[in-house]
């Protein structure tokens, strides 16, 4: 009799842990990554890829792929990939806060970050999803670049407390961010570079170890492997950071780079030599014939003075008409060399995932706010509708979804702005009513057999809008000028149809659509 009491009550004990195991909420360590195309190894072979342009040898690109991200390879071994993620706008502030505060640029007109969100009327009194999570039991805690910048500053006699710390967070450490670039011996600029802090480029010889993004993924890597950390802020503080006994966390590293200026180790740059590009004539041909079909406003807005900007450099440093291949080439081989570089932080979040206690309950996220041309569409930067600056890097690891644990790729469309009510739902928390986006759990759970709608929205100021479906894309500028792409046929988005008369009915459809989703409420998500 004893026997089988003692099996009965090993029985409930182990149907007890588990139900509590059930109910126990996840936490989540999320690695955000500043200005990071979809260049990395684990999306190179998607449809549309700038890298098979500058890489046309799929034997090189391979071996690129191995330098270029190793890290974050292993990661998305281990997770879900999104490969068809975007953003709400194709700049730093209004794209992270539209993914955290759960209201899109278009609604909130938050669209520059001039100031810090909440001196906006439209956001002032906006509950955040770290500031939700803190509310409801979570300990929410980061470093480095989230909102927008990674610290409180005073700025026109206004104080802008860009993390939020104020609101959003249980512990923030306010730290400089990315690589050394203090104007020391220890930074040198290339000769392309031109004297515009947003495409500087250059060497330094900082020492990885000395470097502010490695510093911070180190602390955050401590606090997740071993429970506590420790870090100076920007003042010189020290902050011990440790996670609470028994409250599920909410962990946060924002790294800056691949942000400008890219200004990294040599050995970064050894590592994609400029003779190794498949940058020549015929590519800067295809690029200026890329923006033949565009109209004047959209070529004024978007395409602007970059690649002539280069080209003033080029001509100081080769002579006049001459060196703009090789100025291109140095461009893009630093920017290679920063997200390289970015991925050696992302290693030393990698070794704690593998060694944290925690792993089992954490939910793994790792996502860009945006992404950057680099030559294509004849230009740099950001800031426009087309895909290589709205398409974004994510990818989710989450012990309750197998499928997100085994490197499947998803091909369905999700927005940046999906995270928000993504995380609330996870969490096991009702869905604030001022949050746009949708719950892309089902997707996680089985990606074909679930349903989903694929629509993403992306705006720009001033009545510059677009809307993309799994075949078309449709942008819509402020004077009334169209661009429409049949995207599966033209991964480029490279001959605008939006003239072509066959065409008339989907670009009226698509219009119709785009029209619907600026008017959608938060309540229709």
């Amino acid at each position: 009799m004893m026997k089988w009491i003692i099996r009965y009550w090993c029985f409930l004990w182990v149907v007890l842990g588990l139900s509590v195991r059930a109910v126990e909420k996840p936490n989540f360590l999320v690695i955000a990554i500043d200005d990071l195309n979809h260049y990395v190894s684990f999306l190179q072979d998607t449809d549309g890829n700038f890298i098979q342009k500058l890489y046309p040898d799929e034997g090189k690109r391979a071996e690129v792929a191995k330098l270029l991200t190793p890290n974050l390879q292993k990661l998305a071994d281990r997770s879900m990939i999104f490969s068809q993620t975007y953003c709400s706008q194709a700049l730093c502030g209004p794209s992270r806060t539209a993914m955290m505060t759960g209201v899109p640029p278009h609604v909130s007109g938050y669209e520059e970050h001039s100031k810090h969100f909440r001196h906006h009327d439209s956001l002032k009194n906006v509950v955040t999803l770290p500031q939700y999570l803190k509310n409801n039991g979570y300990f929410t805690a980061g470093v480095g670049k989230i909102f927008h910048k990674a610290s409180v500053a005073y700025e026109g006699g206004i104080q802008n407390d860009w993390p939020d710390r104020l609101y959003s967070w249980s512990h923030w450490v306010d730290r400089p961010i990315g690589v050394h670039t203090d104007g020391s011996n220890k930074t040198k600029f290339s000769p392309y570079s031109p004297d515009d802090r947003y495409m500087k480029f250059g060497l330094t010889t900082h020492a990885i170890e000395d470097t502010h993004d490695y510093q911070n993924a180190k602390f955050i890597a401590e606090v997740f492997e071993k429970g506590s950390g420790q870090i100076k802020d920007k003042l010189g503080q020290l902050h011990t950071m440790t996670l609470p006994e028994g409250q599920p966390f909410y962990l946060v590293c924002g790294l800056f780079a691949p942000h400008m200026p890219w200004s990294v180790h040599q050995s970064f740059y050894d590592r994609f030599p400029v003779d190794e590009l498949g940058i020549d004539e015929a590519l800067r041909n295809w690029t200026e014939e890329d923006i033949k079909d565009l109209s004047e406003y959209a070529i004024k807005k978007f395409v602007g003075g970059d690649v002539p900007m280069l080209d003033d450099m080029a001509a100081k440093v080769h002579g006049e008409g001459k060196g703009q291949l090789e100025a291109w080439k140095a461009a893009v081989q630093a920017y290679l060399a920063t997200i390289a570089y970015a991925d050696e932080c992302v290693g030393l979040l990698l070794e704690a995932i593998e060694k944290s206690p925690h792993s089992e309950n954490t939910v793994i996220v790792v996502h860009s706010d945006h992404g950057w041309h680099l030559g294509d569409k004849y230009r740099y930067r950001k800031h426009c509708l087309w895909g290589a600056a709205t398409r974004s890097v994510f990818m989710i690891s989450d012990p309750k979804y197998p499928l997100t644990q085994v490197g499947h790729e998803c091909v369905q469309l999700i927005s940046l702005q999906d995270y928000y009510p993504t995380v609330v739902s996870r969490a096991g928390l009702d869905r604030p009513s001022h949050v746009h986006g949708r719950d892309f759990s089902p997707l996680m759970e089985d990606p074909l057999e679930a349903s989903w709608e694929n629509v993403v929205l992306t705006t720009w100021s001033e009545e510059n809008d677009s809307v993309r479906t799994d075949r078309y894309l449709l942008i819509r500028y402020g004077d009334g000028s169209r661009e429409l792409y049949n995207v599966v046929k033209d991964p480029w988005e490279y001959e605008n149809l939006a003239d072509v008369s066959s065409y008339k009915p989907v670009l009226k459809m698509m219009e119709d659509l785009l029209d619907e989703r600026l008017n959608m409420p938060a309540s229709d998500y």
